[in-house]
């Protein structure tokens, strides 16, 4: 009965979770057949653990993305289920999320991806994001630029480390101009 209940309590969680690892795993869309990311409760030997999945709708396959993802699309998966989690988690949450070096083997497109998410994700947390790659600082320093002037985005660089501690230089990035994709004509 016990095991019973503790399976109850995780797909309760899981069915609340779902959307929000779905969505994240949408936007970062890693594989162009499996597009669907889904959490399953397999119960082995009573020991209950939450198994990732994913599905290719088109041809109703369901895999293990250990099997079938590179490096980079499995950094996905887990990226989808640390947001997914840490989105949710209303009265426990911190009004902070700390992604350290989180484009480790995401390809282009997913670095892109993850520069928009990141962009929604900062108006709900303060967002801080670690990162050894100057191409990607500089993508998510473009997306993150406040686009109103009571934004504010704060960039520390280190840019040598010495015995006395690293040289940080700090940059706050202007309120961005957005230009508009279609200029509405007068009426």
């Amino acid at each position: 009965a016990a095991h019973r209940a503790a399976e109850n309590i995780v797909e309760k969680a899981l069915d609340t979770l779902r959307p929000s690892f779905a969505e994240v795993f949408d936007r970062l869309n890693p594989n162009p057949a499996f597009t669907e990311l889904l959490a399953h409760q397999d119960v082995f030997r009573n020991r209950n653990q939450v198994v990732p999945v994913v599905r290719d709708r088109d041809r109703n396959i369901d895999a293990n993305p250990l099997l079938v993802f590179s490096e980079g699309q499995l950094n996905v998966v887990a990226l989808s289920y640390f947001l997914g989690m840490a989105l949710n988690a209303q009265d426990a949450m911190l009004p902070f999320l700390v992604l350290d070096d989180p484009l480790q083997a995401l390809d282009v497109i997913a670095t892109l991806g993850f520069s928009d998410l990141c962009r929604r994700i900062r108006d709900e947390r303060q967002l801080i994001v670690t990162t050894h790659d100057r191409r990607f600082a500089d993508v998510l320093i473009r997306k993150l630029s406040p686009r109103e002037p009571d934004g504010r985005t704060i960039v520390h660089v280190i840019e040598s480390w010495t015995r006395e501690g690293p040289s940080i230089r700090t940059v706050i990035p202007e309120v961005a101009e957005v230009i508009p994709l279609l200029r509405r004509r007068a009426s």
